[in-house]
């Protein structure tokens, strides 16, 4: 996608990507996480999106978080996941996986995901 626009001054018009590449796929899955902070904090939100390198958490009560800090999530019946909290707003946070998942760990990890019999924000009405 482009957008045209205005150059300064009369100096005519000119074309402006919008695209953003993203360096690794990001895959939609739907599980309940625990995330724990070095503080001895537990908070616990809904894993809804995950790549290689990163992930967003949703419906995180807790305010504990601190850009930078080192964390682990963990899933139920997956492995525990090493991570450091990149930005967090309105109850979502976005983690940078330390280290990154290798492919067959993705794959694994985002079938177990999408496995949940509980996760009923997949589930169709």
């Amino acid at each position: 996608m482009s957008a045209t626009q205005r150059g300064p001054a009369g100096l005519g018009s000119y074309v402006v990507s919008v695209l953003f590449i993203r360096a690794h796929k990001r895959y939609g899955v739907c599980r309940g996480v625990k995330l724990h902070c070095p503080a001895d904090c537990i908070a616990e939100g809904l894993l809804i999106e995950i790549s290689q390198e990163g992930c967003r958490i949703s419906n995180v009560l807790s305010t504990a978080l601190a850009i930078g800090e080192s964390i682990i999530v963990e899933v139920p019946d997956g492995p525990n996941l090493p991570a450091q909290v990149r930005w967090q707003h309105d109850g979502i946070v976005g983690l940078r996986l330390t280290p990154p998942l290798h492919n067959a760990s993705l794959a694994d990890l985002v079938n177990c995901c999408r496995d949940d019999p509980q996760a009923t924000c997949l589930k169709r009405a």
